[in-house]
């Protein structure tokens, strides 16, 4: 507190507020955060207490849109770069000066100090009322103000430090600077850039740490400090091997706790792994803790002496991860051919997936684990090959995640799975699948495609030990989880290949939808034009061809352009023809369609009639006449459209007299009278 008061980021508040309603009074008190045989103390101002019926100072503040990285994005792209430095803002918050009409907002109570002769301070039995004149850490708000502001600094100076604005955008997380580069050469640059860069708002820096050898011997001329093992982001850093280790939280001390439900959630709970690469240990305390959940054991209830044994041998054995050490750097630079791999398998317990990274240095073949993601089982049980789909999806979005947040490109990756169900439905069209797979497949096939689904052999899928679980003893010598299956680091002949085609197997065609027909149109014998309409029978036939060419048009890649032919206003003619008749006989036939007798009361039924082409043409004693075929078995026509017809042909033949034209027509055409048959005019 004193040192708040010496740097002036308090002060002490006036007697009068400059405005009454925007005052408030912060509560404070000191945490206490134990680490190892070493205890931090810090101050933690509560800008979210409240009097009753009363909104805290957060509630009412603009919180603002969250401008943080994702943590597991920035440790993602921390791995991708051979030299790392990271550092830390000294006071980062309390650096943004407070308008002075908001300082009352930020109003709190402590004694007035004084110091002695040796400069110790001592408090006084005086309380005052003390404000900020910078900037809380403990306010809604703080987060999004800082980080917009250093985004500000970043974009209006990155002209003049290019390097420090592409590496610290996107990778600055609250007051930590996570970076990275290729060389030494831009390593010591960097490192020059983002000090010059901070001291522009007089920020300054602390915690370095780096790998740079080059870099560290800079910072040893210059007195800078820094360390050797620190944390990135909560991740254990050792910098002098450049690795990831488990933070070396003593959990062993849980061993001389009775074994409660409640024990098993804090265990549980401290382990901090956002890159999943301890996946495979974590697992078994969690199927611990949902046993617990299973069996209905309260929190503070002792477990059973089955559950507690298997407990305790676990938690003795968790010592054995702080000997793992795993390669921050996966081996990647601007000259390497690279492929992702994501594998992904489920078990009764849990399903999830893991993905690595397989490099190709000229002759030299490197694999390395990228990262992880599983998850337990519900309790609500599904069935196997459902699991196993939801292991792919959790694959699918495994890739898309890393894809979208790095420079890695999504078209390299192969995803691989050891269940031909799954990777049946993966490669089927969705819609043919139950709403449970279809929308799966779907989201697997929106990050996707089939092609980059592939089978191997259950007993050489890594992804195995994550949906199962093993113990922290084993982890650390399973050469599969670290370096994926030997196969892997082989040359692609050598990869697992599918014998024969996957086939429709009993488990995936039960997911397959019932097909159910709906008819889409239906039969009408209304034409598709009001031939009332038009006063010219030429007209209407050229105005039927022309829409019969326009169908036909939308159906072929060949379209017609010309003018109309012969052949189309023929076909228009047919056209009417088949609209009259079945205008007309469409009951006489329905029944010869369906080769049944025509009904009793049938103009037609004495003369025989027979469909030809789907056209109604007359039977009857003419068919052993000398004649052609046209002139045996004449198209049965309506009395009106008959007469409409034949005054048309007479209006086309002036040159001739009615009556040649009338024998030259009813040969092709008959019409119906009562149950007489008139081919006269």
């Amino acid at each position: 507190m004193q040192d708040y008061i010496d740097k002036n980021q308090v002060e002490i508040a006036p007697e009068t507020p400059v405005n009454e309603s925007r005052t408030f009074y912060l509560p404070h008190h000191v945490v206490k955060k134990q680490k190892n045989n070493n205890a931090k103390y810090r101050i933690v101002f509560d800008g979210s207490s409240h009097s009753p019926g009363h909104q805290s100072l957060n509630e009412v503040l603009e919180q603002g849109p969250n401008l943080l990285p994702e943590i597991l994005a920035t440790l993602l792209r921390f791995r991708l770069h051979k030299q790392a430095i990271i550092c830390d803002g000294s006071q980062a918050f309390l650096q943004l000066t407070l308008s002075e009409e908001d300082r009352d907002a930020t109003r709190f109570l402590w004694f007035r100090t004084e110091k002695d002769a040796d400069g110790k301070t001592h408090l006084l039995n005086d309380i005052l009322i003390y404000r900020f004149s910078r900037l809380p850490f403990s306010l809604s708000p703080s987060p999004f103000l800082l980080s917009a502001s250093l985004r500000e600094l970043v974009s209006k100076n990155s002209d003049t430090y290019p390097l420090a604005a592409k590496q610290l955008e996107g990778n600055i997380f609250m007051d930590d600077f996570v970076m990275g580069v290729c060389t030494e050469d831009e390593a010591s640059a960097l490192y020059s850039e983002v000090k010059n860069l901070m001291a522009l708002i007089s920020l300054p820096l602390a915690k370095w740490a780096t790998n740079s050898q080059r870099l560290r011997g800079k910072w040893q001329e210059e007195n800078v400090e820094f360390k050797a093992i620190t944390e990135v982001l909560g991740v254990k850093w050792n910098t002098d091997e450049d690795t990831f280790q488990m933070n070396d939280e003593d959990i062993n001390q849980n061993l001389l706790k009775p074994a409660t439900k409640c024990l098993l959630l804090k265990s549980v709970t401290k382990f901090y792994d956002p890159l999943g690469l301890f996946a495979p240990t974590i697992l078994v305390g969690k199927i611990f803790f949902q046993d617990t959940w299973l069996s209905g054991v309260q929190w503070d209830e002792i477990l059973s002496p089955n559950i507690a044994k298997q407990w305790n041998k676990w938690i003795s054995e968790l010592s054995s991860l702080n000997d793992i050490s795993i390669p921050r750097w996966i081996g990647l630079s601007p000259s390497s051919d690279y492929s992702l791999h994501i594998f992904c398998d489920s078990s009764e317990r849990a399903f999830g997936a893991v993905l690595y990274i397989r490099i190709q240095e000229g002759k030299t073949t490197k694999v390395q684990l990228l990262c992880s993601r599983n998850r337990l089982s519900p309790l609500k049980r599904i069935t196997l090959p459902r699991r196993e789909l939801m292991a792919c999806l959790i694959g699918a979005c495994l890739l898309n995640y890393i894809c979208s947040n790095t420079s890695l490109d999504r078209n390299a990756a192969t995803l691989w799975t050891d269940s031909t169900v799954a990777l049946s439905w993966i490669r089927g069209d969705p819609n043919r699948w139950k709403t449970f797979v279809c929308n799966r497949t779907t989201e697997i096939l929106h990050y996707t495609t089939p092609s980059q689904w592939r089978h191997c052999p259950g007993s050489q899928n890594p992804a195995d030990h994550i949906s199962r679980g093993i113990s922290p003893t084993e982890l650390s010598s399973l050469d599969i989880w670290w370096d994926g299956p030997d196969w892997l680091s082989q040359h692609p002949d050598n990869w697992p290949t599918e014998s024969d085609s996957l086939k429709e197997i009993p488990q995936c065609t039960a997911e397959a939808r019932k097909t159910k027909v709906q008819p889409l149109c239906t039969a009408t014998f209304q034409p598709v034009i009001n031939a009332s309409y038009f006063s010219s029978y030429t007209r209407l036939l050229r105005v039927t061809a022309w829409i019969l060419r326009f169908l036909k048009n939308c159906k072929s890649k060949h379209r017609l352009f010309q003018e109309l032919t012969s052949d189309e206003i023929e076909k228009a003619k047919d056209y009417w023809i088949l609209v009259v008749q079945k205008q007309c006989f469409s009951v006489e036939i329905k029944a010869l369609e369906k080769s049944m007798p025509l009904p009793a009361k049938s103009k037609i039924a004495r003369f025989n009639p027979f469909l030809q082409d789907n056209h109604l043409q007359l039977g009857g004693r003419l068919q052993f006449a000398q004649a052609t075929s046209e002139e045996k078995h004449p198209l049965l026509l309506d009395l009106m459209v008959l007469i409409i017809l034949c005054n048309f042909s007479y209006a086309t033949l002036t040159c001739v007299c009615i009556t040649w034209v009338s024998g030259l027509f009813f040969q092709n055409y008959d019409r119906i009278i009562g149950f007489y048959v008139d081919v006269k005019l």
